[in-house]
């Protein structure tokens, strides 16, 4: 739909996406270039790693986050304690997260009640990037920070493997996430991952407090001594080329972002993480729900999507997770041929 206002001439003066897309759009000369335009103290209280690096296009920043979004796992508090769970090690190990999946899954035999959802809806990016933190408990990636595709690692190919054993060991609900939200909002499924947004999605679904039935849970590791790590699934604002309010609407992304009463009202309300570090101290981010997700921040940074075919090259990525995870593929062959293909797009 952004691509359409675009090439039509009627873009918006400023646009939200998500920061991976910025590559895209900056490549075509959709956006404009920020630093110039945007407070110096707006950027100078932004994380590095977590936020900027995520909104690069050839080393100039064309997106900011309105919010830091690390994915993270969330657990139905009811299904765990039927199953006889009352507290969850955070993190756990991997091999403990299956055995926890597996006792909730014995415990509701003949139940319309899963241990997992995941994403599979075939076409969409999130089919991999929900995903991602699996590898990187295996210190898997995409792209290394040279911008090199190594979807065939050794790291990525113990992590498929897991993953493999893992769908085929629990009982996994596969869905769009649209629909793995309402069956956990109702008590159908035990974990998902999802960003911070889903506190105030699942309130709504519930009608009550986000803690009453959920809880967040750092994302799983594969050695009790190793750092629970994620990726940063940020909402980002960008200012379109062709508006011709430029000024004001750099002015706009500083108040939505950085002003203290506008920015936190908005973060309140939608649950995201300020962008503005100084903010990370106020009584709101002490919360069980915000204490989590700050934790699961430490280790978190920006997935490499500064080439401009990243998008495109989701489709490969989302394309072997359907081959490896469903039907069985050998896993170094399908990610071996996957890179062959990734690399022909990256160095076209």
């Amino acid at each position: 739909n952004l691509m359409k206002l675009i090439s039509s001439g009627n873009a918006p003066d400023v646009a939200h996406i998500q920061s991976h897309w910025t590559s895209y759009f900056a490549s075509v000369g959709a956006l404009e270039h920020l630093e110039p335009l945007l407070d110096k103290s707006n950027l100078n209280n932004r994380f590095y790693e977590k936020d900027l690096i995520g909104g690069m296009y050839r080393n100039k920043l064309y997106s900011i986050a309105w919010g830091l979004c690390s994915v993270a796992l969330i657990a139905h508090k009811r299904l765990l304690k039927n199953a006889g769970i009352e507290q969850i090690p955070s993190p756990l190990t991997l091999d403990a997260f299956l055995a926890i999946c597996q006792q909730i899954d014995r415990m509701h035999e003949g139940a319309e009640a899963y241990s997992y959802g995941l994403n599979s809806s075939s076409d969409q990016e999130s089919d991999f990037l929900t995903l991602y933190f699996f590898l990187l408990a295996f210190n898997g990636t995409l792209v290394n920070e040279q911008g090199e595709v190594v979807l065939n690692s050794p790291e990525n190919i113990e992590a498929f493997t897991w993953l493999r054993n893992f769908v085929h060991s629990a009982r996994v609900f596969k869905a769009d996430i649209s629909d793995i939200r309402k069956r956990f909002a109702r008590g159908d499924i035990a974990f998902m991952a999802d960003g911070p947004w889903i506190k105030y999605q699942l309130e709504e679904y519930t009608g009550q407090p986000f803690d009453e039935n959920f809880e967040v849970v750092l994302n799983p590791v594969l050695s009790p001594q190793a750092k629970s790590r994620s990726w940063m699934y940020n909402h980002a604002l960008v200012i379109c080329a062709q508006s011709e309010h430029k000024t004001q609407a750099a002015k706009f992304i500083d108040a939505m972002t950085n002003d203290y009463d506008i920015s936190n009202a908005y973060y309140s309300q939608v649950g995201h993480l300020p962008s503005n570090r100084q903010y990370f101290a106020e009584p709101m981010y002490n919360q069980a729900f915000f204490a989590t997700f700050k934790q699961q921040l430490a280790y978190s940074s920006c997935i490499n999507a500064e080439n401009a075919v990243f998008s495109k090259a989701m489709s490969f990525c989302t394309d072997a997770v359907t081959k490896i995870l469903y039907e069985g593929v050998d896993i170094e062959e399908e990610l071996d041929e996957k890179e062959y293909y990734l690399n022909m797009l990256y160095n076209d």
